[in-house]
């Protein structure tokens, strides 16, 4: 009877050892992946939100390019929007013409 009882005991202190040694190898492997690897979560994290940041810009850039593209067509097309752009945006003005400046005063 005293064999058996020291037996098991023996049998559940190498379950023990085993379960700790398979928590310490799951823990290192968890910690590698999570900070040590070249490419860990930690830089693909950071590379998602550069990615979602440079995915806006570049929308923002196609619709920027796509309202440049009607303003060029607007230009060949109608002169008149030269005359525009020229008052507007040079103060440019025709001979014997006044121009007027405003001016926005903050209170």
């Amino acid at each position: 009877m005293r064999s058996l009882t020291k037996k098991r005991k023996i049998q559940e202190k190498k379950r023990k050892l085993k379960r700790t040694v398979y928590w310490v190898v799951v823990s290192f492997i968890i910690l590698y992946v999570l900070f040590g690897a070249r490419f860990n979560l930690i830089h693909y994290i950071k590379a998602r939100r550069d990615n979602k940041f440079y995915q806006e810009q570049l929308q923002k850039f196609i619709r920027e390019n796509e309202n440049l593209k009607e303003q060029i067509k607007d230009l060949r097309k109608n002169p008149e929007t030269w005359e525009r752009i020229a008052r507007e945006k040079y103060g440019m003005q025709k001979k014997n013409e006044r121009v007027i400046y405003f001016q926005d005063h903050d209170e």
